[in-house]
């Protein structure tokens, strides 16, 4: 709910022609991230709840990385569905410039946030003494969200593709 939070206030804060005063900024956005919040965690429980029904012969992992596996993937998801649903919203009202800047350019915001609350503040808060569970952890965590990430940079590779053929045919 937090990293939601910061990332609906971050991008609402750093629109450019943001008309919404903080004291109405505020509730807005803790209020969209509470309701996400509770989709996602009642997401992650029913995904946990057939993962659990799986046999042993299904799994690929241990029981515990499949469930940091599934967490880190929901979570995520969720959060880079939140922020491609807000930069749908504000599309209308970003310059044309930022909107040509690529789907994969800016969702370095939620992949930072996500990392920063997931790994950033743990580490400041000295989990890496407990040894390689936290290093195991913190592959997962780094590794785990680039998987949603990649189909967006494969769906904008295509996209400038189809664009720069679109440009050559009309030079032609």
């Amino acid at each position: 709910m937090i990293t939601a939070f910061v990332m609906l206030s971050l991008i609402e804060v750093w629109k450019e022609h943001s008309q919404m005063p903080l004291w109405k900024l505020l509730p807005i956005t803790l209020g969209v991230a509470y309701i996400w919040t509770i989709i996602a965690n009642a997401v992650r429980i029913v995904v946990a709840l057939q993962l659990h029904r799986m046999g042993p012969e299904m799994v690929w992992v241990n029981p515990e990385q499949l469930h940091r596996f599934e967490g880190i993937f929901i979570y995520f998801g969720f959060l880079l569905f939140l922020f491609i649903v807000c930069e749908g919203l504000h599309r209308a009202d970003t310059p044309r410039a930022r909107n040509r800047r690529s789907i994969l350019r800016r969702s370095f915001l939620p992949l930072m946030i996500y990392w920063f609350t997931t790994l950033g503040i743990p580490i400041l808060n000295g989990a890496y003494r407990h040894g390689a569970g936290f290093w195991e952890h913190f592959l997962f965590v780094l590794l785990t969200p680039l998987l949603l990430v990649l189909p967006l940079a494969v769906v904008e590779y295509l996209r400038m593709g189809n664009t720069h053929r679109t440009e050559t045919s009309r030079l032609l």
